[in-house]
């Protein structure tokens, strides 16, 4: 029998992260075999304030993320940069925002320390899930 330290559920474009974390946290069977670890969200820095203007998801997955990745910076004028970032602080302004580069991320910021660590215990998982749709979409 396999054992696995990690398992990764990578939701490709605009998925609501919500009801994937939920069903981690709340259902007793997985509970015994899960815990969530990370939610990790790429913001693509050529279309991020056109995606976040016309998808919804995209701001529930900027919302709930505790790291932020943000992509194709090189493509783009500082100030698209800056004013994205400024956007991203408004919505989540605990994730760190990384800028993903050639030269690569590293992995333990990716998947080191869960979030329901010892050091954060489960109170930041529990604040974003009962987080209001309404007040994250104003934003």
């Amino acid at each position: 029998m396999l054992n696995f330290e990690r398992i990764v559920i990578e939701t490709t474009g605009l998925a609501d992260p919500v009801p994937i974390a939920y069903t981690i946290l709340a259902d007793p069977i997985l509970q015994n075999h899960f815990r969530l670890g990370r939610i990790v969200t790429t913001v693509d820095a050529v279309n991020g304030m056109a995606t976040l203007a016309g998808h919804p998801e995209s701001i529930k997955q900027v919302a709930v993320a505790d790291r932020l990745i943000l992509t194709k910076t090189e493509l783009c004028e500082s100030a698209t940069v800056e004013a994205l970032i400024a956007k991203l602080r408004r919505l989540n302004g605990s994730a760190p925002i990384v800028r993903a580069e050639a030269s690569g991320l590293d992995p333990e910021m990716l998947v080191g320390e869960d979030m329901l660590g010892a050091k954060t215990g489960s109170g930041e998982a529990a604040k974003w899930l009962a987080a209001d749709d309404a007040n994250i979409l104003d934003l």
